[in-house]
């Protein structure tokens, strides 16, 4: 008969779903020169970094519309702004 095992269980990280739904907005593109430089989104007022997407569309200068979410559980280097997990990406 084996005893119960006394060792603590270490703690599991935790995980808080992204938000649901997707999102679209429409932006210009801009490198950020923050830690080396990190691809942002300006719409209006704010910044959005930007994760994922086309490379070939993604391009500071191009004025884009990207659809996919915001993750708020993200951190970067960068911390400019909000993450926004790209899913597609087009020049508009």
């Amino acid at each position: 008969m084996t005893s119960p095992s006394l060792e603590p269980t270490p703690p599991q990280p935790s995980r808080v779903p992204p938000s649901s739904g997707a999102t679209t907005l429409t932006g210009m593109v801009e490198m950020s020169e923050v830690e080396g430089g990190c691809l942002v989104l300006r719409v209006g007022t704010t910044t959005y970094e930007l994760m994922g997407g086309d490379p070939a569309v993604l391009r500071p200068g191009n004025r884009v519309t990207v659809q996919g979410e915001v993750n708020p559980n993200v951190a970067t280097i960068c911390q400019v702004g909000p993450v926004f997990e790209v899913a597609s990406a087009r020049v508009s």
